[in-house]
Formats: structure tokens, C-alpha cells, sequence
């Protein structure tokens, strides 16, 4: 699914938020999906098909662009913060490149992460680094 077409059954889905379907509440899986990148909530709130269409509609509005997801995945519960940045990082708004730098500059911390691709690695055997460092 392209950007285009998400944020055009994201607006439709909008138009008719206070009435929609169980095919719609299909289709709100498979967009949230696709665009953001999670899963709809698994609970009984009446309401989890709505939000998570709020959630898409407002992200691809606000961003002009699909979530992207990173290569790299931090353990369950860890948190990353750069030297220098005052953001702090999870799974959720972690980037390849704020992941890359985080490990290149605290290669003892690899241990927060429970995926690092193979290409980090690989990038950095150029420089003289390797996974068992």
C-alpha cells in the first residue's frame, strides 16, 4: 500500500468514523498495519478500531509518509537516549541511523538490542570492529 492510497481509505474511513463496520474494522487492521507498523490493540474496548484510525489518519497527515520500520530492535522495556539529545528512544521512534550511532559510539550497550543487522557489522569490520567485540 502506497502512502497515497493509505491516506485516501484513511479520509474515507474518517468521513464515516461514528458508524462503521466489522469489514471496516478489517480494513483499519490492515491499514494501521501497513502504515504504522503495530497491531490494533488486543482487547474488548469498543473503541480500539476508531483510535487506531485516529492514530493512522492524524500520523500519515502529520508526516506525509508511511511509518518506516527500523532494522534494529531494542530489548523489551530498554531505552535509548544519545549524548547530547533529549529525546529518549524506544522501539517505537527508534530510526537505523540514531540505532547505528548509538551502537558505534557505546559498543558495550549492544546487549539493549535484540536484533542488530548483519550490515552494521559488516560496515564496521571495514573499520576494524566485529560482533565479538
Amino acid at each position: 500500500m502506497t502512502y497515497e492510497e493509505a491516506m485516501k481509505l484513511s479520509s474515507e474511513l474518517i468521513g464515516r468514523i461514528n458508524s462503521l463496520s466489522q469489514e471496516d474494522h478489517r480494513t483499519i487492521e490492515k491499514l494501521y498495519n501497513e502504515s504504522l507498523k503495530k497491531e490494533v490493540r488486543k482487547c474488548n474496548c469498543k473503541d480500539k478500531h476508531r483510535d487506531a484510525l485516529i492514530e493512522t489518519f492524524t500520523y500519515l497527515k502529520r508526516n506525509k509518509k508511511m511509518k518506516e520500520k527500523s532494522k534494529y530492535v531494542l530489548k523489551p522495556g530498554a531505552v535509548i537516549q544519545v549524548f547530547g539529545d533529549p529525546r529518549v528512544y524506544t522501539n517505537e521512534n527508534l530510526t537505523d541511523d540514531i540505532a547505528k550511532e548509538y551502537l558505534t559510539n557505546n559498543p558495550g550497550l549492544r546487549t539493549m538490542f535484540s536484533v542488530i543487522p548483519d550490515e552494521f557489522y559488516e560496515s564496521k569490520s571495514r573499520k576494524g570492529a566485529s560482533k565479538e567485540d
